[in-house]
């Protein structure tokens, strides 16, 4: 279980197990001489012109390609962007897949940006490619992807399985990403042609993911043989926020015994189009899902959700910008707004307990319930001039929800301390707490959490361990309130630093 560099600065002569001697590709980090099953590569910041095949040989254990985008390992702090421009970024595409496993499997990438074009002349090259059988357990974690495809055949993801396959569980996670595209065939699109003995789930998971789609297919494709009796199930698209011409979810030919399933998720597409859709009758399931903007949202081999709401019912109120027109807070796309339906609206019971920006989940204030779509609102802290530690006032959260303190701080010893408090509403069985988030830039390299153990209605100090930053810069102080009910709060005040 070793340690590996990627740096723009390195070279691939070297042995990139410093980031002194790193690596200067990524390609070289995951071929055949390369990092090993178990391993762990961080890739600097930094721009990548490279086409990537993994030829390493196949991991049996969970293998992590990261991108250091804090510098905190390598040295190169910023994003790291891997492209198919490989002369320049005026000078056209490369008409290859950027990135193709070649059929192996665990593997986890994580805090990397995938850019890649390609052009009419481009035959089914893929962003990520896994049409080799049998990569499995496959995960992408807090990625972006862009992907424009002048071929129309092309997919951000295209994982293929074909006869060689059976009854294969492939345990791929597609997590906390951002997607923009605009293929014909799919967005993310599984596909069997395999054999199947038994009804299988599959276990391909799209969760907290934000996707842009300007085509008309769909956003996620799962695919059978329509020659085969029985077929794989088990897709699942949770939490996720789709905008765009697309369909979120298209099955066919697939197993209605062990269904794909939409849930909680906000699905905004052109009227025309549905915005789920299946040809084969209780192989989607969905729930919990705001569908928003055509009048036909479904195929009548859909059952509607009891929950799910669609048309025009709901807003779909969320921030794309214009808070930075009135010299407000800006927030993130998507970010449902003050007082926004896609707050509290409830979920299937499988909503993960952060969002795709790994804040609290839910959030928001005023419901103990969880958003539709990839986001929660965050930084709901209101001012409270009745109950304070010092005059003249504090900051009270109401309901789950969350705030953060950015706090200046110079290289010297450092300690930080916030106070606490919270009413009977809130429920001592999950007491608010304190985070001081990991800022590798000024070597604060891990963070810390504190949990509150007064009772009710009693002033706390909760007190950050001593850490010396190696320059002046900024943490982050987050504030968490985890309220069992809409009607409890928390106060935090006094913060030193």
């Amino acid at each position: 279980m070793s340690l590996y560099y990627v740096r723009t600065s390195g070279s691939d002569l070297n042995d990139g197990t410093t980031p002194a001697t790193a690596w200067r590709t990524i390609g070289k980090a995951l071929g055949t001489s390369g990092i090993s099953s178990g391993d762990t590569v961080h890739i600097g910041g930094g721009l990548y012109r490279e086409i990537i095949t993994v030829a390493m040989v196949d991991p049996t254990s969970e293998t992590f390609v990261i991108g250091d985008t804090f510098g905190a390992e390598t040295g190169d702090a910023g994003e790291v962007r891997i492209t198919n421009y490989l002369t320049d970024d005026k000078s056209g595409p490369t008409d290859q897949s950027l990135v193709t496993l070649n059929g192996r499997s665990h593997l986890t990438f994580q805090g990397i940006t995938f850019f890649a074009a390609y052009s009419a002349s481009s035959v089914e090259s893929h962003l990520i490619n896994a049409t080799a059988d049998a990569s499995t357990y496959i995960s992408f974690e807090k990625c972006t992807f862009f992907l424009f495809d002048q071929s129309y055949t092309g997919c951000v993801i295209a994982a293929w399985y074909s006869s060689a396959i059976n009854d294969l569980v492939l345990h791929w996670l597609i997590d906390r990403c951002l997607i923009l595209s605009d293929p014909s065939d799919a967005g993310i699109w599984c596909r069997f042609s395999g054999d199947y003995t038994a009804n299988t789930d599959i276990d391909f998971v799209v969760q907290n993911c934000l996707v842009y789609s300007i085509w008309l297919y769909s956003v996620v494709f799962f695919q059978g043989d329509p020659l085969r009796s029985i077929f794989p199930g088990g897709g699942k698209i949770i939490n996720c926020t789709c905008l765009g011409d697309s369909k979120i979810c298209t099955t066919i030919y697939w197993n209605n015994v062990v269904p794909a399933s939409v849930t909680n998720s906000l699905v905004i597409t052109a009227e025309g189009n549905y915005s789920l859709g299946t040809n084969v009758a209780g192989s989607l399931v969905e729930d919990y899902n705001l569908l928003f903007g055509t009048s036909t949202p479904r195929p009548a081999s859909i059952s509607p959700g009891a929950h799910t709401i669609t048309g025009i019912q709901y807003a779909p109120l969320f921030h794309w910008g214009q808070e930075f027109q009135l010299g407000a807070l800006g927030r993130p796309l998507g970010t449902p707004t003050v007082g926004s339906p896609l707050l509290g609206f409830g979920d299937s019971g499988d909503a993960p307990t952060f969002d795709v920006l790994s804040r609290p989940r839910p959030a928001g204030g005023q419901s103990t319930l969880k958003a539709v779509g990839a986001y929660e609102r965050h930084d709901t802290g209101i001012e409270d001039t009745s109950i304070y530690d010092s005059a003249p006032a504090s900051v009270k959260i109401i309901g789950p929800g969350d705030q953060d303190f950015e706090l200046p701080v110079n290289p010297v010893s450092t300690n930080v301390t916030v106070m606490g408090y919270y009413n009977a509403a809130h429920s001592s069985g999950s007491p608010p707490q304190a985070q001081l988030l990991a800022n590798p830039l000024i070597g604060l390299s891990s963070g810390s959490t504190l949990t509150m153990t007064e009772p009710e209605d009693t002033w706390e100090q909760l007190a950050f361990p001593t850490f010396v930053p190696t320059d002046y810069g900024v943490v982050t102080l987050r504030c968490i309130s985890r309220s069992s009910s809409g009607s409890g709060a928390a106060w935090f005040d006094s913060i030193t630093v």
